[in-house]
Order: C-alpha cells, then structure tokens, then sequence
C-alpha cells in the first residue's frame, strides 16, 4: 500500500511539472506576439534590412518626443482677431469676415497677392493705403506682448514690418515714439508708453521671427 500511494504522489507531481512547462511555453509565445503587435502597431517593420532600420529609428524618436529634434529657437508668432488692428471695427470686421479673414495672420496671408489685396480694400470699401496699414500693423503684432495700439505706433514711427523693427535701435525708436506719441496722441494716457526695455524685447523677437508665416 505504502508503494502505491508513493507513485501515485510521483505521477502527480510528474503531471503537475508537465503542466508548469507546458504553461510557461504557452505564456512566452503568447508575449511575444503582443510583442509583435504592439511593435507593428506603432510603425515598426519586422524586416531586418537597413532601410528598415533607418525607418524604424524615425519611428522611435516620433515616440519618444524626437529627443533629438533641434531646440526651438524662433519666438511664438502671435495671431489677433481683426478687430484688434487700430481702425478696424466690428462693421469692418465682419466685412472681412466675408473674405475669409478672421484674424492678422490671415490678413497677412490674404494681402500676400494682388487680388487678396485688392478684394480685402473692396469688401473694407477703403483706399490702398488703409489696407497697406493694416497689413503692417498685423505683420507687427506678430511680436508677443505687441497689441493694436502698440503696432499703430510703430507704423506712425516708420516701422512698417517685423523686418524693419529688427534692424531698429531701441533707443533711437524709443525716443521716436515717444515723439510721434506726443505729437499724435497714438496711445492714451492709461497705457504706458514702452520704454527702452521693452522696445529692446520686441527687437530681440523680431530677429528670431520668420520673415513670412
């Protein structure tokens, strides 16, 4: 009897051996199809060749953030409703509206052709010169922290584009507009007028900004 019970324990756990390499098999071939998929589902090829690879390696920095992506080195590029820009109001705006132009960036894009400028001064019902300031004012407020008012004095100091606001010097343009200001009474009393660091700022903005968007 003591036999018998001691092979019955031996074919048990014979069994339950089998059981655990049987299990164990079936588990690692089961990982490695979720493997498989998981690495095709994020667009990776099983192939081993080296275009493969190279494509595989795009894939992986895609992933990853592309860790090795050049730094950002160009400042925001701002965008305004149109009605924002000094002499556009909610009439004229919704007159733009109408051609497609909802903010500056689009003004900017839409007078970037003779017959986008030509339909912006008819649906404004303005002359050239209008639509010529305005275009400046929105290319100036591209600059952050340069609202209308802001970019309307800069175009009365003959900075017309964020390329010529680039070339400025801070002090020379600052005393300008502070001198226009005076003169034409651009900006009122309850915003202060920039000084030299903030001009500065805009400057080292302009510079960092691409000349079209």
């Amino acid at each position: 009897m003591g036999y018998l019970i001691t092979q019955i324990i031996i074919c048990l756990l014979i069994a339950a051996l089998i059981g655990f390499i049987i299990g164990w098999l079936l588990r690692g071939l089961g990982c490695n199809n979720n493997d498989q998929e998981a690495y095709q589902g994020a667009g990776f090829s099983s192939d081993t060749d080296s275009g493969s690879s190279i494509s595989n390696l795009s894939a992986a920095q895609t992933i990853a953030g592309d860790a090795y992506a050049e730094p950002v080195t160009k400042a925001p590029v701002k965008s305004h409703q149109i009605e924002r820009i000094e002499g556009i109001g909610k009439s004229i705006g919704n007159f733009l509206r109408n051609v497609g132009i909802k903010n500056t960036l689009d003004l900017i894009e839409k007078c970037s052709t003779e017959t986008g400028f030509q339909q912006v001064a008819k649906a404004a019902e303005v002359v050239d010169s209008v639509v010529t300031q305005w275009v400046s004012m929105a290319d100036l407020m591209r600059i952050p922290n340069v609202d209308g008012q802001y970019a309307e004095l800069m175009e009365a100091s003959d900075i017309k584009s964020v390329q010529d606001l680039a070339k400025a010097d801070a002090s020379a343009l600052t005393s300008k507009m502070q001198s226009v200001n005076q003169r034409e009474h651009r900006i009122p009393d309850s915003i202060p007028l920039p000084d030299t660091s903030m001009v500065g700022s805009w400057i080292r903005d302009a510079k960092n900004l691409p000349e079209k968007i």
